[in-house]
């Protein structure tokens, strides 16, 4: 590969099953560069002095807003933490959306990387530089990948994609104020079960050569 003139983004968002995790940890190998998705939290997290709790419970419900018991749930579990000023529920979730946004901003500043998840297209959609990417497949082969993956049964595999799948997509379209799941709203939309890893990972890669 040409070595990178300016630092590349890849975002990655995917369809719960869709494989889009393997495909990432091919695309960082290929290029040479790490990916962050729990990473980011970590660093939230230390940045803020909220506990990462409260990152992932604030990632599957903050798009829930019809459902005031839950938010309110979360918002007193937050206050709980020591020193930490009561806040309206939307300005707190506000705060942990926006210490996460300005993570993903220093990551790609830092260095070129990919980012999974955390609206990262959204946040970074003026990097000159960013690659929006968006894994998916067939209901079936998702659910036969989550049953392999967490030994569920074909009920269990089919209630957990859609819990999960729910969530990302009800906390990306409360912020990034597009659909989660349009093509349109990404460069490369990729059926990994039309595909296969290997072939979606070269696909990336060919991409975001053309960028360096």
């Amino acid at each position: 590969m040409k070595q990178m003139k300016q630092k590349l983004v890849i975002t990655i968002n995917r369809q719960y099953g869709s494989m889009g995790g393997k495909v990432s940890a091919k695309v960082a190998d290929k290029l040479g560069i790490k990916v962050f998705d729990d990473e980011i939290i970590d660093r939230a997290s230390a940045k803020s002095g909220i506990k990462k709790d409260y990152f992932y419970q604030a990632e599957r419900f903050a798009g829930i807003g019809s459902n005031e018991s839950l938010i309110y749930s979360l918002v007193n579990r937050i206050n709980e933490i020591e020193n930490q000023e009561m806040m309206p529920n939307k300005e707190l979730l506000q705060k942990i959306y926006s210490v996460q946004s300005t993570v993903i901003e220093e990551l790609a500043e830092e260095q070129s990387c990919i980012i999974i998840d955390h609206v990262g297209c959204h946040v970074l959609s003026r990097h000159p530089k960013c690659v929006k990417v968006f894994t998916c497949a067939e209901l079936s082969y998702r659910v036969s990948m989550a049953k392999k993956m967490l030994h569920l049964s074909d009920e269990q595999a089919l209630a957990h994609i859609r819990e999960i799948d729910g969530e990302r997509k009800s906390y990306f379209e409360k912020y990034a104020r597009h659909q989660w799941d349009n093509p349109e709203s990404y460069d490369m939309s990729l059926n990994i079960r039309s595909m296969g890893i290997d072939a979606a990972a070269d696909a990336i890669y060919a991409y975001a050569n053309q960028l360096s």
